[in-house]
């Protein structure tokens, strides 16, 4: 049994100081609908008020809903920040307070297939990169990109476990992730630096969070 959320663990700076690389995939919600019941426009903004509570009004400006024809796309996008962008920015956050070894990315490539923006950055889709096995899935037709993207991603990982950089070889270079400018690399279409993870979601989240933290 854990002695202390770990959240408030991350928060005290009592995590192991260990590397840390952290990220998320741009669409995590759009394959895990099967867990929430179908949203309604109205059902969706009274499941924001009922999470956000004296924050809600920011919320709604931030995931706004004019139909229930939209409600499932403001739903997967609120579900994808709140379940996992925003959780990993937590984390890289109260990590950086401690050390400089932490590396932060967005996958965003989505399936090159007929329907494949539908589904996006879908959660696990980044696996058959990182584990550089793109030919098990037969099912999908990869294109070159892709084989490309899949020698990055293993390198960068490979590199990780054994040095605590996932930088060398001639990759493109992944910054350090620091709490002021919170820079990241993307993976998906194109691999390049940026800077800022969702940034007024993930600061309503955390403010949401502190609230929890420090009631």
């Amino acid at each position: 049994m854990l002695e202390e959320a770990p959240a408030r663990v991350f928060e005290k700076g009592n995590q192991a100081l260990v590397p840390l690389l952290v990220g998320f995939n741009s669409d995590e919600w759009t394959t895990l609908g099967h867990y929430s019941l179908d949203p309604t426009a109205d059902g969706f903004r009274e499941a924001l008020r009922g999470s956000y509570g004296e924050l809600a009004e920011r919320a709604l400006e931030l995931y706004p809903v004019a139909n229930d024809e939209e409600a499932p796309a403001a739903e997967y996008r609120w579900k994808t920040d709140s379940t996992f962008a925003c959780p990993s920015r937590f984390i890289a956050d109260r990590v950086a307070r401690v050390t400089d070894d932490v590396y932060f990315y967005e996958f965003s490539r989505s399936l090159p297939v007929p329907g494949g923006d539908k589904l996006g950055a879908y959660h696990g889709a980044e696996t058959a990169y990182v584990m550089d096995n793109l030919k098990l899935e037969t099912w999908v037709p990869r294109q070159e990109h892709d084989q490309h993207l899949a020698d990055l991603m293993s390198d960068y990982w490979v590199r990780f476990a054994a040095t605590g950089d996932p930088n060398g070889s001639g990759s493109p270079s992944w910054p350090v992730y620091r709490q002021e400018s919170r820079e990241y690399l993307e993976l998906g279409n194109r691999v390049e630096p940026g800077s800022g993870i969702r940034t007024a979601f993930c600061d309503l989240w955390d403010e949401l969070q502190r609230s929890h933290l420090n009631p």
